[in-house]
């Protein structure tokens, strides 16, 4: 009867320890993804603010392009003002009398 005890205690702790190092070993294994893991989050997070810096850099530059398109259009409509003014005189309108004329001929 005492054998039988000593062989069941034995196997319960035999089967103990084999859990216990089954159980560690799948934390280390779990770790090891986690640390994986862990570097993948970090070079996606580098790349990310790499690609936000080149999108705000790109922002600033659009930004600085429409301010001088809007300064040559700006210039261009003063130009445009001008022209009018010398060629549009009291009511001679260059462009109607152009049209006028066709038509009377």
């Amino acid at each position: 009867m005492f054998g039988t005890i000593k062989i069941i205690f034995v196997a319960i702790i035999i089967s103990a320890i084999a859990g216990a190092g089954l159980y560690v070993m799948k934390l280390r294994s779990d770790n090891a993804i986690l640390k994986a893991n862990q570097i993948q989050l970090e070079q996606s997070i580098t790349s990310q603010k790499e690609l936000l810096q080149k999108q705000k850099q790109d922002f600033e530059d659009i930004l600085e392009s429409n301010k001088q398109l809007n300064k040559l259009i700006n210039t261009l409509k003063v130009d445009l003002e001008e022209l009018d003014k010398r060629f549009n005189k009291g009511k001679r309108d260059v462009g109607k009398l152009a049209i006028e004329k066709n038509r009377s001929s």
